[in-house]
């Protein structure tokens, strides 16, 4: 598996293991980035159809 050096095959767990870190750690940065661009959205979603319907019922 690790034909090159002998550092290489005894850091290769846990260099895995970093990289699954390192790919959780970005997955839930992404998810909350997205959940807070969701929630201000929706907030604006809301408030144009808010506007909309002030404007259409005076």
């Amino acid at each position: 598996m690790c034909r090159r050096t002998v550092a290489c095959c005894g850091c290769q767990s846990m260099h895995s293991l970093s990289v699954l870190v390192l790919a959780i750690y970005s997955i839930h940065l992404l998810s909350f980035i997205l959940f807070l661009y969701i929630i201000r959205g929706n907030v604006t979603l809301w408030s144009v159809l808010l506007d909309t319907v002030k404007l259409t019922y005076p």
